[in-house]
């Protein structure tokens, strides 16, 4: 009998679930950009950026 693989589970799940976007910004401005979205409160970058992009579309 084959052990539960939990990281195995949670990956297929999130590759059923949503979909990935890669971005590059230049040298340095990770850093900067983590401090600006903890300091706004937000718990994740992907949180910051879902928000923004959230809010860029229901302006349109």
């Amino acid at each position: 009998m084959e052990k539960f693989n939990a990281t195995k589970y949670k990956n297929d799940f999130t590759k059923e679930k949503y979909d990935r976007l890669n971005i590059q910004v230049p040298k340095g401005q990770k850093a900067v950009i983590e401090k600006h979205w903890k300091n706004r409160g937000y718990k994740s970058l992907n949180a910051y950026v879902n928000e923004l992009i959230k809010k860029d579309m229901e302006s349109n």
